[in-house]
């Protein structure tokens, strides 16, 4: 396939299109896309898609297989709460950090493969308003984070460090 571009929607399938041609090659269903929460990998094989549901809302998935590679564990505060993933990146050149933010708890995360597996690393919560678009630099330090009252907010991202316990990394 030449030039790829995916897009996503609430009907729960993912379209990839060939740019040349003008037509949708094939496409795969599971995510229920919202807002800006799909994102594609430089390699142009492995895409990130965030969805609007309780469990499995953050997943990696293979262009060229159409299949799901692995759900990002995406925990909630209480059992029944809902996170509805408006915006997902991975980050730029290459794939071991996800940004991703939504609303529920207002939050932006950033996830780590550690191993063979994405793990939460850190992230802000309760935030004014629902968090519907992310950007992560490429130095990985800062965050921009677009929310629904029209205001962008950056954040700097704190390195762990042997005082801290694990997953209290916090942006500031």
């Amino acid at each position: 396939m030449g030039k790829t571009l995916i897009s996503g929607s609430w009907d729960m399938t993912v379209k990839v299109w060939d740019v040349n041609s003008g037509t949708v090659a094939h496409s795969i269903y599971g995510p229920e896309i919202n807002g800006d929460a799909i994102d594609l990998y430089e390699d142009g094989d492995m895409f990130v898609t965030g969805s609007h549901r309780s469990k499995e809302a953050l997943q990696i998935w293979s262009l060229s297989y159409g299949k799901l590679v692995e759900t990002v564990e995406w925990d909630l505060e209480k059992p029944g709460d809902s996170s509805q993933i408006l915006g997902t990146q991975f980050e730029k050149g290459g794939n071991r950090f996800i940004a991703a933010c939504g609303s529920g708890r207002n939050e932006a995360r950033i996830f780590d493969r550690t191993g063979n597996a994405y793990a939460f690393s850190c992230g802000v919560v309760d935030l004014p308003s629902a968090c519907s678009s992310i950007d992560l630099a490429p130095t990985q330090k800062l965050l921009a984070v677009g929310c629904c009252d029209g205001i962008c907010r950056l954040f700097e991202r704190v390195e762990k460090s042997e005082e801290t316990k694990p997953n209290e990394a916090r942006m500031s």
